[in-house]
């Protein structure tokens, strides 16, 4: 609701005059409207620049209760997927996204083989050193460990790295 009121104010309405209770339910209908109507569906899908698409009929669909205790099978022209883009906190098309996996290296002092390495150059021998950001984290020199971070790890999606926080040794599913 704040939030709202912000964009009002924003827009040069004055506030004062909008009374509390009507902005709320004016709100909630428009959200209830968004979330529960095919024409919502649609209007907050354009706005958002998301891709929806149908259900395939060679699938069957199950949905699950908010208990989980009992699945109901729901038809394919009922189940509608949504696929979007928010790149720098802008909704974009995804056609307008390009994506290429990074090049991935072996770290030349723990050996793991990943994305994240970085030149350094190795202080006790001047010599440059490809290390991952776990091996950077650790290390001994102040001006090295600068360069990394265990919140690097902690975003990273990798998580067979035997250096993340999370660590699994369940391939994960990729949705993209």
């Amino acid at each position: 609701m704040a939030g709202v009121l912000r964009q009002l104010a924003n827009a040069g309405v004055p506030i004062d005059l909008v009374p509390r209770d009507w902005a709320e339910a004016i709100l909630a209908g428009a959200v209830k409207w968004l979330v529960n109507t095919p024409g919502g569906l649609e209007e907050i899908t354009a706005l958002l620049k998301l891709q929806a698409y149908r259900g395939n009929s060679e699938n069957s669909y199950f949905v699950t209760d908010e208990n989980e205790t009992k699945s109901s099978e729901v038809s394919p022209d009922d189940i509608t997927f949504v696929r979007g883009v928010f790149a720098q906190g802008e909704a974009i098309p995804f056609e307008r996204l390009s994506m290429s996996p990074k090049e991935r290296q072996q770290c030349d002092d723990c050996g793991v083989v990943a994305h994240c390495l970085v030149d350094v150059r190795d202080p006790s021998t001047d010599k440059i050193k490809s290390l991952c950001n776990g091996c950077i984290t650790l290390h001994e020199n102040p001006r090295i460990k600068d360069l990394g971070g265990r919140d690097i790890c902690q975003r990273c999606s990798s998580l067979t790295c035997p250096h993340h926080p999370n660590r699994s040794t369940v391939r994960q599913r990729s949705y993209s």
